[in-house]
């Protein structure tokens, strides 16, 4: 019993003397490749997802972005930009601010906007 108890005492005595020693010791860099520079999404390090042909399964993949938010996205193609998305209410005000430094619309349609991409105007033909 005298053993244990000595054991016990020389055990805390160890650990309140190493304690103070690492509490100030700076945690270990993580190895450069797993490191996030200053400035890294500006630099084209981030990929952006394009509104305008990213899959279901890229949308779902932002913060927020969850399958109604995602159809929403796709059924209203084309964007000329990621505005839209908050302009026609696609998205709510904070999911857009959680994905808007995250995606393009860089493959965005030249088409008139209410019009859908592969639709002919009454009364056009094509050849």
């Amino acid at each position: 019993m005298i053993d244990s108890v000595r054991f016990l005492v020389l055990s805390v005595a160890l650990l309140a003397v190493a304690s103070p020693a690492t509490a100030g010791t700076p945690p270990k860099p993580l190895p450069q490749s797993e490191t996030v520079k200053p400035g890294a999404a500006d630099s084209g390090a981030t990929k952006l997802i394009d509104i305008n042909s990213a899959t279901l399964v890229d949308l779902k993949s932002l913060p927020g972005i969850g399958t109604a938010y995602a159809r929403k996205i796709v059924e209203g193609r084309p964007y000329a930009s990621v505005d839209e998305l908050k302009a026609r209410k696609v998205l709510s005000n904070g999911a857009y601010d959680k994905i808007r430094d995250r995606i393009s619309a860089k493959g965005h349609s030249k088409a008139v906007a209410g019009e859908k991409p592969g639709v002919t105007a009454p009364g056009s033909s094509v050849h």
